[in-house]
């Protein structure tokens, strides 16, 4: 049988970033075998990193955003959240940090300063941690370092908050969040597996505690 032609467009494209394997893994999901392996990350900021982030990208502002953007980042094709939803993120505290190119808002993510909310992976945090989800950059956007600069701004943003930790989730096998994280010396705390079977049922296992990038010195 022949797959569709966006189909194989769809493959090709996640081939050429890192991705098959996560892409497999979400289609498997969609049908109710979910399967991925995940680690938690922490990162910190590095002043000295600063001119790698910041070549480059001296058009681009990062600017909190309030409920009235939220419809915004709600008509992007393919996002999946509703403006109510993001408004209520804000409502109960999260902070959402975007980058515009002029009038375009072209990237944006998500801070929560009281908690990781991963359903398999939630733990309260200290006055001096953030949690950091839901990042997004347009795909006109995407492969120019635009989510390396983003993350760095974020962090000088929360650091001026009185935030100096910072932890994350990437999928094990999401190739260019890890390589843009790694850039930024973020370090991998540990490695989890999460299965769920049609929605009902989950179990989550840590496999590893890690400490480093694998292949860097702890």
């Amino acid at each position: 049988m022949r797959l569709p032609i966006e189909s194989v467009r769809k493959i090709g494209e996640k081939r050429k970033y890192g991705l098959l394997m996560k892409f497999a893994l979400d289609r498997m999901a969609m049908l109710g075998v979910e399967a991925k392996p995940f680690y938690l990350v922490e990162e910190r900021l590095w002043e000295d990193l600063a001119p790698d982030f910041e070549r480059g990208f001296e058009a681009f502002a990062t600017r909190l955003l309030g409920p009235e953007e939220m419809e915004d980042i709600a008509g992007i094709p393919g996002y999946g959240f509703s403006k109510g939803e993001l408004v209520e993120r804000l409502e109960r505290g999260c902070l959402c940090f975007g980058v515009r190119d002029q009038e375009t808002l072209a990237a944006f993510t998500w801070a929560d300063p009281s908690e990781c909310v991963e359903p398999w992976c939630r733990f309260p945090l200290k006055e001096n941690e953030a949690y950091l989800f839901d990042a997004y950059t347009r795909k006109e956007y995407r492969g120019r370092g635009l989510a390396a600069f983003m993350r760095y701004d974020c962090y000088r943003a929360l650091n001026r908050l009185g935030k100096d930790t910072y932890y994350s989730i990437s999928e094990a096998f999401n190739a260019p969040s890890l390589r843009f994280k790694a850039r930024l010396r973020a370090r991998l705390l540990s490695l989890w597996l999460t299965v769920g079977l049609f929605g009902r049922y989950r179990w989550v296992w840590k496999l590893k505690e890690l400490g480093a990038f694998p292949g860097t010195d702890p």
